[in-house]
């Protein structure tokens, strides 16, 4: 089926919003069953309060790793090996990655239906002012809400 606007996550035709999974349309959401459909700025993954406490761990745990070590070097008596001093800097890396990761906002797309709501990311589509124009004329100006 084409579609008029694809990417990932969704597609959009004449007759619908498409849920995809690797291009692969598993639900599709006629125009009529849409409520609202909300475009605004927000988070670019669903579970960003986990990454977050991930984030926190891992940098904390990392930066008391270092401490010891460092205090294992004041102490001066005995043998430190390279992966004790290579594991706290990918766990800092690994850290650094979550909490940036977290805090990444990008263009979304919350679609309301059924008192059920799904949120798309934008990121990697140019044709953002289509897609508004599209839901317009599809759903009506009124349904389309700008944040």
């Amino acid at each position: 089926m084409g579609y008029l606007i694809e990417s990932e996550q969704f597609g959009l035709s004449e007759i619908g919003f498409h849920f995809l999974r690797s291009r692969f349309n598993y639900k599709t959401l006629y125009y009529s069953e849409i409520d609202r459909v909300e475009l605004k700025r927000g988070h670019s993954i669903k579970n960003w309060v986990v990454i977050l406490i991930f984030g926190i761990i891992a940098f904390s745990v990392s930066i008391i790793w270092t401490i010891g070590i460092l205090m294992f070097f004041q102490n001066g008596k005995g043998v430190i090996y390279v992966e004790e001093l290579v594991s706290p800097l990918i766990l800092f890396l690994f850290g650094i990655f979550c909490l940036y990761k977290s805090f990444q906002k990008t263009d979304t797309i919350h679609i309301y239906f059924d008192k059920k709501h799904d949120f798309f990311n934008l990121e990697s589509i140019d044709v953002k002012n289509e897609i508004i124009k599209l839901m317009e004329d599809k759903i009506g100006k009124n349904k389309v809400v700008f944040q």
